[in-house]
This record gives C-alpha cells, sequence and structure tokens, in this order.
C-alpha cells in the first residue's frame, strides 16, 4: 500500500462548489441544510480512520432526515463527477506517482474508491478523505468483500496509514516441475502491533494482492532466468547473490514494499535454494 498525500480541501468547500449548480431553489436549500452534518460526518470518519474504528459507523439511506441517499448519490455523479465539481475529482485522481492504484501498487488509477461505500454511507459521498484513487480491479473487488466487522478487518488507507517504514513484505519459493514458484507473505516487524499486522495481512486478501503480486513475479522470474544462468556460469553464486541485493536496494528507493522490492530481497535471502532451481 502507498502511502498519498490527503486532499487539504474540505467538505464544505466540496458541497457548496457542488450545490451552488443546482436550479431548483426548493433542492438547493435542503442541500444547503445538511452542509453541518457532512462536516460533521466527514470529522467523525477521520476520528474513526485514525483509530481503527470506521467499522462502528452506522449505515444509512438519507443525510439526516432532510436529503435522500439518491439524491447525495446524484450530487457525487452529476456534480462532482461531471458538473462544477470536477476540478476537485480531476486533482484526487492525479494524486498518486505516475498514476499508480496506491492499494496494489500494480493498476493504473481509473476511478475514485469510496473508502466506505457511498451507498451505505451517503452522508460520506464527496467527503474529500473518503474518496482514493484506485485502479478498475481494486475498487471492484473491494466491492464485492468489504463488509469489515472489526478493527482488524479495515483495509489501509492511503492518506492515513502509511506502512513503508518498515520491511513487512517478503517471499518464499518451492519447485514446480521446472518452475520456481514465488509465494508472497506479511513477516511482522518489531516495532509493529497486532493489530497494524492483522489490518495488512486483510488488505492483502481483500486487495487480491498475494495472487497478483505471484502472478507478476512469475513473470519476472521467466523474463530473467537467462541471464541469471549467465551470471552464475560465469560469475559465481556470490555474483548472482550479489545483483539480487542491488536489484532489491534500487527497488527498494521507490517503495520498500513493492512486490519487486520483495522478489530480489527473497532471491537473494534464499540464494542456495535459487542457485539449485538454476543448475537443474
Amino acid at each position: 500500500m502507498r502511502e498519498l498525500n490527503a486532499p487539504g480541501d474540505s467538505v464544505q468547500d466540496v458541497s457548496s462548489t457542488c450545490i451552488e449548480s443546482y436550479r431548483d431553489a426548493a433542492l438547493k436549500n435542503r442541500l444547503r441544510s445538511i452542509v453541518p452534518v457532512l462536516s460533521d460526518e466527514a470529522s467523525r470518519f477521520e476520528d474513526c480512520v485514525l483509530t481503527s474504528k470506521t467499522h462502528t459507523i452506522p449505515t444509512a439511506d438519507n443525510v439526516g432526515g432532510v436529503v435522500s441517499k439518491a439524491e447525495m448519490l446524484d450530487i457525487y455523479e452529476s456534480k462532482f463527477v461531471k458538473g462544477t465539481g470536477r476540478p476537485y475529482y480531476d486533482k484526487y485522481m492525479s494524486l498518486p506517482t505516475n498514476g499508480k492504484c496506491p492499494f496494489c501498487g500494480i493498476g493504473t488509477v481509473s476511478t475514485l474508491d469510496h473508502y466506505l461505500p457511498k451507498s451505505k454511507y451517503p452522508a460520506l459521498a464527496i467527503t474529500p478523505k473518503n474518496m482514493i484513487p484506485a485502479c478498475r480491479d481494486c475498487n471492484l473487488g473491494k466491492k464485492r468483500t468489504f463488509s469489515p466487522q472489526n478493527s482488524e478487518e479495515e483495509p489501509l488507507h492511503p492518506y492515513f496509514d502509511d506502512v513503508e517504514q518498515d520491511i513487512w513484505l517478503s517471499v518464499r519459493f518451492e519447485v514446480a516441475g521446472k518452475e520456481l514458484v514465488p509465494t508472497y507473505f506479511v513477516r511482522k516487524p518489531v516495532a509493529w502491533n497486532d493489530l497494524l499486522f492483522r489490518r495488512v495481512e486483510n488488505h492483502m486478501v481483500l486487495y487480491n494482492l498475494y495472487t497478483s503480486y505471484a502472478v507478476h513475479a512469475a513473470e519476472e522470474i521467466t523474463g530473467r532466468s537467462g541471464i541469471w544462468h549467465v551470471f552464475l556460469d560465469r560469475c559465481g553464486e556470490d555474483f548472482l547473490a550479489a545483483s539480487f541485493h542491488d536489484e532489491a536496494v534500487s527497488r527498494e528507493q521507490l517503495f520498500l514494499n513493492s512486490w519487486q522490492s520483495a522478489l530480489y530481497r527473497g532471491l537473494e535471502e534464499h540464494i542456495d535454494f535459487v542457485t539449485q532451481w538454476l543448475r537443474l
């Protein structure tokens, strides 16, 4: 998971921009009346994210008994995404470096994901810190399974959770036929508490990252095994291990826990096993 700088806009800023473009005076007045509610819900949401308590926020089908869920969804779709709020949408979509999805680090950002779904939490439909740029796979995959019942099941939030200070993503290997098969897993750093460890593990499951990372790593192994044979034959095991080390260090300059960083750390860590495989 890659940390992002949180949007500095308030829900009052966003809602005002969207609401003022409505022509229906009665609707506009109703929408204006709930802005304080939207602000309170945004504050509660942030407090709950920081304490891993978003699962305690109740779902709703209206906002303040004044505005329906359908009307809030219309604000998002017709005003925020397609109307006067579009500059905010574009700004949030541009937050990730190189357009990479912060949840997986693989896909290209193509949508805004609501950390708490707008269909269940309409008061958070246009809350800036509830909207995170994501790739389609992460957004849709999460929607199919997202229903945290406790703090451990709450996924990481790119605006609030920074897990790039410690190395936690690791790889082990096995040989199947003539293939070197990688398996990713989370190794708990000493500085982590059990809650953070479980949240990271569940984040990996929710976004199907164990499988996605393994698929990308298997392709990397297939594509690079030829040059590894050359390094081993011409320069020996120590040189091969050093090349894995250098590759890992280079990858870690960008992200400590990318699938690439973990792969090359694992190849160096299991150099004896990798060497045996190359000599099959």
